[in-house]
């Protein structure tokens, strides 16, 4: 391990467990320990001075180094807004670089669920091989495997007209920055990372993209069934309980009848690091699924096991299910008719 970051483990202690952690927890296919890595970090930490010293201190205030995961909606948010995030994003490559344009880095479409495992299956091994750790492979571009709105999202939405979005928890935007013609979307992206939000407006413009509306947040804003469709990659599982209820709940409010809510959510880490909330994916269809707002309700619409992570639900009345369990092993009974009416309605456009 870097001798830099040695000497922080003795005057923060948990400091090396949390990096070591955090680290697989970003890549569970990455070993744990990349000198590479390590230097990048070391290096940029280096580079704060005075400001990442009191970042430390405050981190150890906040209980991040203790064993375990982030377990409060304070830590997460300390976690997030710190500037240790943004020297961590620089070890890995967390976020594009300003002036990139995206377009030249966005996989090519899948046929199918098969060819999105084997995508998916080509960048884990990439990964192991130490793609990684010699900076040939930013997390930034790894994600975008993952991100598949032909199979998850554009079945339920038409094919032509202006839609109106929101991306929660949307980081630097690879939920929504990854959609084909942009230029007929508007979207609200709501993070609590103000450096994120940031990113995410320098890589709109990149994009000549001109729908793009930021807030500051970690609820949803707005007024009732205004958005077309919901995005939100790997956020849910930062919320506390309470939290992610009435989270849910903004949502149903916010999405019209009928829209499609595409989800990333981690269902499978060993490491939850900064998983607040874990979910198995049967329950995280169930939380879904108990969810009720303005006569509305989620119903799961897609979801294929070997890609455990990516759901997408659909907004339906709820007297247009019957009134019955739709959870544990009846999760998963109305969604061929949820699927249908979701995609009809869209056609219908």
């Amino acid at each position: 391990m870097n001798s830099a970051l040695a000497q922080l483990d003795i005057r923060f202690p948990g400091f090396l467990e949390f990096y070591s952690r955090l680290l697989g927890y970003y890549f569970a296919a990455c070993p744990r320990k990349h000198p590479q890595v390590a230097a990048r970090m070391a290096e940029a930490l280096d580079a704060l001075e005075e400001q990442g010293e009191r970042a430390l201190q405050e981190f150890a205030r906040g209980g991040i180094f203790a064993d375990g995961a982030l377990s409060s909606r304070e830590q997460v948010e300390l976690f997030w807004k710190s500037p240790l995030m943004a020297l961590f994003e620089a070890a890995i490559g967390y976020t594009p670089p300003p002036g990139t344009d995206l377009s030249l880095h966005l996989p090519k479409p899948v046929g199918g669920f098969m060819e999105l495992v084997r995508r998916r299956q080509e960048v884990a091994q990439r990964v192991v091989d130490g793609a990684l750790a010699r900076g040939e492979l930013p997390y930034w571009q790894a994600c975008l495997t993952n991100c598949a709105p032909e199979l998850y999202l554009l079945p339920y939405l038409p094919e032509r007209g202006s839609l109106v979005g929101l991306d929660l928890g949307c980081g630097w935007g690879r939920g929504t920055l990854s959609l084909p013609e942009l230029n007929r979307l508007q979207v609200h992206a709501f993070d609590v990372n103000e450096n994120q939000l940031s990113v995410m407006r320098s890589l709109a413009r990149n994009l000549h993209w001109q729908g793009l509306r930021t807030k500051a947040s970690a609820e949803p804003i707005g007024a009732d069934d205004f958005a077309d469709f919901g995005v939100s990659t790997a956020f849910l599982h930062l919320l506390e309980e309470a939290q992610l209820t009435e989270t849910l709940r903004a949502l149903l409010r916010l999405l019209k009848r009928r829209s499609p809510l595409y989800l990333e959510v981690p269902t499978r880490s060993s490491e939850g690091v900064t998983m607040v909330t874990q979910f198995s994916g049967q329950e995280l269809i169930d939380r879904l699924h108990s969810v009720e707002c303005n006569d509305k309700i989620f119903q799961l619409v897609e979801h294929d096991p070997r890609i455990p992570d990516l759901f997408t639900f659909g907004v339906l009345d709820k007297h247009e299910l019957p009134a019955e369990p739709r959870t544990g092993r009846r999760a998963f009974r109305h969604r061929t008719k949820a699927r249908a009416v979701c995609r009809h309605s869209a056609s219908r456009w």
